[in-house]
């Protein structure tokens, strides 16, 4: 999972299977733990197995608290990725 700035307000969310490729985006005005929680939400309804496993860079978006409740509470595991380690943020 990861984020990237598009324009000024326009932050686009992706997640992608590593395996399968199946892709889910969405886009929302800021990259926050709320936004966060929200993207979650729709990858959780649209993929279509359950999640195992969340990888992501260390942005604080994803270290949340909030974030890290929810993904205890669906038994997803997270795994970020190690500072200044761009070769390791896979298919995004």
């Amino acid at each position: 999972m990861d984020t990237m700035k598009i324009a000024r307000g326009v932050y686009q969310y992706t997640a992608i299977d590593d395996c399968l490729r199946f892709r889910v985006l969405a886009v929302y005005p800021r990259r926050n733990a709320r936004n966060t929680l929200l993207f979650l939400d729709r990858v959780i309804e649209k993929m279509p197995f359950p999640i195992q496993r969340v990888q992501t860079d260390r942005g604080g978006e994803f270290f949340a608290e909030s974030v890290q409740r929810r993904l205890m509470s669906e038994c997803i595991k997270f795994r970020p990725i190690p500072p200044r380690s761009p070769h390791l943020n896979g298919k995004v």
